[in-house]
């Protein structure tokens, strides 16, 4: 051991952070290679093993041909000492993860694993280096998972489907131009997913030659975090790595480190850039505005300019977001840190007739000056949120700092480069800034050379999408040798399906017992007070989080389509205090975010079994006044929000609609939304709060405050049926509430619940399960994917066999299990899916992103029914246990923080389940054995794929519907819906909007977001403000 330290591992040094948090970092002498090592509590050991990636144009490949994202997948296909597709995966479940996965990113790829404490990750660590450091990259892998073109003639392969549903979304469009923009002829305006076309021409070699470049050792650091033995962590690390060295000297001169180039200066262009994406209406788009951000090494000047972005956009009352709150759903700044970074402001669901005036008006709604003491307000808030984050997920707050240091600092080695990159000492750096340094700052950002990109919806490029695949298709079966693709097709599957021997396997790592996580969870203490509060207790923490919750089953009629606008409007309403004055709502919230960590309202908890709640409730620091502070947060929304202020319901039913717009355009939302619909009874929660529902209410809300709205007296109505729809849920005095805390007192609780019944969730209520089938024509779509949601009648919480199920389940959805290898591996969709929805009895299957829906889900069927037919015997063992150890680790990872403890505690009282159910429901898992996962199958999932049982709903391109109709070959009658108003219609009995509002879409379990980007959900993820908006694959 003392040699593996003093002459193969060399450590850089130690890091304290003030957050309490310690980094250690260590460079591996023979390959370069660095380690980096964050410990922290809890029963998840996480792994990223990051790659500096770099797509450029050079000698044998484009900048936009997605080398880096090409990898991302054929790394999992085999390796040099495992040379068999899934055998990574199947160790890692050995190991106690749910398989592995990754992303990719333009400046990095990065491979991750998650494992129930720490001796699964130090089995598989040496393995998982051996795939992303000498990879098979096999011919056979790269036709199935990057690219090939079908016996049809279409267009098809993993990779490829994924960039088809992508590419032209208005997001990745507007991304593009403006990076673009910004970085012209450089890596960070590549397209590192690969563009479409450029897939088309992609060969192995290509990749095989960028993988020799770019995936060397010394471009490697691994980051890991948890409680794990750091000497047994080097010394798992230290073959692989050697045996990768070894073979990196065969390849000659490296090429020099990626991103040591610097960033040129550029001239951006004067006018803005319009792109337009594909869009079944026209209705609304995004506007991005960018600038040229700062150096890396910049990190005070970074942190400043984050806080005036803050300043300047963060919550309702902030001076953009007041400015543009009816012409966009949000306002949202993003930013990521390269040699040279980038700021955005992304302007999101903007009507169209206003997307050329946004950028002009945005000189006039930034102030003159910055008001020192909401500025101060802001960092304060900022500092807590980032003491949230650090205390519950450390991990997730340190990895993008970790990584970034790594690629850009000009010693990754120096300890002193990442230690200022503390992000609370930063803030406490910030809190010292003076007025005039503020001012001066807020002037050079109005002046600063900027690029504006507008993204406009167009009907007419969807046409041209579907074209273009039609003619290519029809190009493919004139030119190709279809019937030589399709041999040459099965016989890559066939190659790539070699079976993995038994004693690979078995040999590759010794299991590890799961008993080390369960003895690292969280553990919450609970108290009961009276019938009504509840108090949750764990350890450690410096914050405190009340929630109340109400029952919706004593909000009346129609009066149910309010909630999602009482959700939008409750917590940014003036408040009327006890002598009678009126704060107004600007005041107001920016008082509510002084007090809090994040605050919010909404139907539903995450997690299922809710949907019949109503939920208002904040997260505040204990030096902030901790328990008596929240519960004054949900008083005051309770008690003394003005819900009769029309301008404030206009800017909520204006966000709520801009909101909807994005919804009814993505493909998956709108098959959710629609089984919803066809499942749930249209007087629940569940079946009215949808968005085809919503957007006919809120079309009604906006006519009643119209001026014709108003002398209709349409408007007054509105604003009663608003206040009437809180008054049912709070303020009668038999409406049942009840309260949940990790404070400390108790009497205040008492005092304010005294008298009242408690919340206790119920089981949903169905409409007829007969069997259904709906398309619906998606616009956004043509020439893209399909999307599938389907269910059937499964378990509930209570009963005995559901545990039975969520083992069958994990085993045929495990990745390289059977729906992966037969559905993703035969390139039909980008995923395949069951879930067990045991909230309200139902079992579930997807498919995400399928080039051909109806194959893939015969496919799904074809598996089912073999086990059915078969029954125990057909069951691998090995992989029967893989199944239980990666669910149970999946299990403990969703209590990984002591957030996510504290709400699955308060999840459990609110359905009425046992404080150790969730452990308990572990032994359980452990005890399955194949008969009774059979069973179960037979029980619910065979009934599943029999269309007579089961609801179905496919979201296709509207010129798919025909031929998916006719493929389907149903006995059950097939509704075919042109776009998804026609089908809310159909749904609906034809019936229009107008009157008194219809439906609302606050998706069942989501949280109307509320308090900047923090949302409080079940889960209770405490974020900061997003600085990136998601770009990765």
């Amino acid at each position: 051991m003392e040699m593996l330290f003093g002459s193969q591992w060399k450590e850089e040094g130690r890091i304290a952070l003030e957050s309490g948090a310690e980094i250690r970092m260590w460079m591996h002498g023979p390959s370069k290679a660095r380690l980096r090592v964050i410990s922290t509590a809890g029963p998840m050991v996480n792994l990223y093993a990051v790659i500096a990636t770099e797509a450029v144009t050079n000698e044998y490949a484009r900048c936009d041909d997605g080398l880096p994202h090409t990898l991302e997948h054929l790394v999992f296909l085999g390796s040099s000492a495992y040379p068999y597709k899934g055998v990574l995966d199947k160790v890692a479940n050995r190991c106690l993860a749910r398989g592995t996965n990754a992303w990719t990113d333009v400046d990095h790829t990065a491979y991750t694993a998650t494992t129930a404490g720490s001796k699964g990750l130090l089995e598989l660590l040496p393995i998982y280096l051996d795939h992303i450091l000498r990879p098979t990259l096999t011919d056979a892998g790269f036709v199935t998972e990057v690219h090939h073109v079908t016996g049809s003639g279409e267009d098809k392969g993993v990779v490829y489907c994924e960039m088809q549903g992508r590419e032209t979304a208005a997001e990745s469009l507007a991304e593009r131009a403006c990076l673009g923009a910004l970085y012209p002829g450089s890596g960070y305006s590549s397209e590192t997913g690969g563009l479409c076309a450029n897939l088309r021409d992609l060969t192995n070699a290509q990749v095989r030659r960028y993988h020799a470049d770019y995936y060397r050792t010394e471009n490697l650091c691994l980051i890991v975090t948890g409680s794990v033995d750091q000497a047994e962590l080097l010394e798992a690390a230290h073959d692989a790595l050697v045996s990768a060295a070894k073979k990196e000297e065969e390849n000659g001169t490296p090429l020099p480190r990626p991103w040591g180039s610097p960033v040129g200066e550029v001239e951006l262009p004067s006018s803005p850039i319009t792109v337009e994406f594909p869009s079944g209406d026209e209705s609304t788009g995004m506007v991005v505005v960018a600038w040229r951000g700062e150096r890396y090494e910049s990190f005070f000047e970074d942190a400043k300019t984050g806080m005036l972005w803050n300043y300047l956009t963060d919550g309702a009352a902030s001076p953009l977001a007041k400015a543009f709150e009816h012409d966009c759903s949000g306002v949202f700044p993003a930013a990521d840190r390269f040699r040279v970074g980038y700021r955005q402001l992304w302007f999101d669901d903007v009507p169209s007739r206003r997307l050329n005036e946004i950028a002009a008006e945005l000189d006039v709604a930034f102030p003159e000056r910055v008001d020192i003491d909401r500025m101060r307000d802001v960092v304060d808030r900022a500092m807590r949120r980032t003491l949230a984050l650090f205390e519950d997920d450390p991990a997730t707050a340190m990895v993008s700092p970790l990584v970034k240091h790594f690629l850009y600092d000009e010693n990754p080695g120096e300890p002193r480069g990442l230690a200022e990159t503390d992000a609370l000492r930063l803030l406490d750096a910030v809190s010292r800034v003076g007025q005039q340094e503020w001012d001066a700052s807020l002037r050079k950002l109005k002046t600063a050379p900027r690029v504006v990109v507008v993204a406009k919806p167009s009907i007419k490029k969807a046409a041209e999408q579907r074209d273009d695949e039609l003619r290519r298709v029809e190009e493919h079966k004139k030119n190709l040798d279809l019937e030589s693709l399709a041999t040459y097709l099965r016989d890559a599957i066939d190659a790539n399906e070699t079976p993995i021997p038994h004693e690979v396997l078995v040999g590759a790592v010794s299991p590890p017992d799961i008993q080390e996580a369960k003895d690292k969870m969280f553990r919450v203490e609970h108290t009961v007070f009276g019938k009504n509060w509840r108090r949750d207790v764990v350890d450690g923490t410096r914050f405190c989080r009340v929630d109340v919750c109400a029952d919706c089953e004593r909000v009346g009629g129609t009066r149910r389509a309010y909630l999602p606008l009482l959700a939008e409007a409750i917590m940014k309403a003036p408040i009327k205090q006890k002598d009678g004055t009126i704060v107004p709502y600007d005041v107001a919230v920016e008082e509510l975010r002084r007090d809090t960590v994040s605050y919010g309202a909404g139907v539903g908890l995450a997690g299922g079994g809710t949907s019949e709640l109503f939920f208002v409730g904040s997260k505040v620091a204990k030096d902030k006044g901790g328990f008596a502070t929240g519960l004054k947060v949900a008083t005051r929304a309770i008690h003394q929000a003005v819900l009769q202020d029309p301008e404030r319901v206009k800017a909520a039913v204006s966000k709520l609609s801009l909101e909807l717009q994005s919804e009814l355009r993505d493909g998956n939302s709108v098959a959710r939304n629609v089984l919803r619909a066809l499942v749930f009874d249209p007087s629940t929660n569940q079946g009215l709060l949808v968005s085809g529902r919503q957007k006919r209410f809120l079309d009604a809300a906006k006519w009643a405050l119209s001026p014709l709205g108003v002398l209709a007296g349409a408007r007054s109505r509105l604003l009663r049926d608003l206040e009437q729809t809180r008054a049912d849920l709070f303020l009668s005095d038999e409406a049942p509430l009840s309260c949940r805390t990790s404070g400390d007192s108790a009497d205040d609780a008492l005092d304010f619940f005294n008298g009242r019944n408690p919340v206790v969730a119920k089981r949903p209520l169905f409409q007829a399960f007969a069997g259904k089938i709906a398309l619906v024509g998606v616009a956004s779509l043509e020439g893209g994917s399909s999307y599938v949601a389907r269910c059937a009648r499964g378990p509930y919480l209570q009963d005995p066999d559901l545990a039975a199920l969520a083992v069958c389940i994990e085993y045929l959805t495990a990745l390289e299990g059977d729906f992966w290898t037969r559905i993703r591996g035969a390139g039909l969709a980008y995923g395949a899916g069951l879930r067990a929805d045991a909230s309200n009895g139902l079992v579930h299957f997807t498919l995400y992103r399928s080039v051909d829906p109806v194959k893939a889900m015969v496919a799904a069927r074809d598996i089912v029914l073999s086990y059915d037919s078969g029954g125990a015997a057909k069951i691998r063992d090995l992989d029967f246990e893989n199944a239980r150890g990666s669910l149970a680790s999946g299990l403990i990872e969703t209590e990984k923080t002591r957030s996510q403890a504290l709400a699955a505690s308060w999840r459990r009282g609110l359905l009425g389940l046992s404080p150790d159910r969730d452990r308990d429901f572990l032994d359980a898992v452990s005890k399955v054995d194949k008969n009774q996962a059979i069973d179960a199958l037979r029980t619910y999932i065979t009934p599943l794929f029999r269309d007579k049982d089961s609801i179905t709903v496919i979201s296709c391109a509207p010129a798919k519907l025909d031929t998916i109709a006719r493929d389907l070959d149903s006995t059950v009658p097939v509704a075919k819906y042109r776009d998804v108003n026609m089908a809310f219609r159909a749904l609906d009995g034809g019936g229009g909007g107008g009157g008194t509002p219809p439906p609302p879409p606050t998706t069942t379990n989501r949280w109307r977001l509320l308090g900047g980007a923090a949302a409080i959900s079940a889960v209770a993820l405490v974020a900061i403000l997003a600085t990136k908006r998601p770009r990765r694959l």
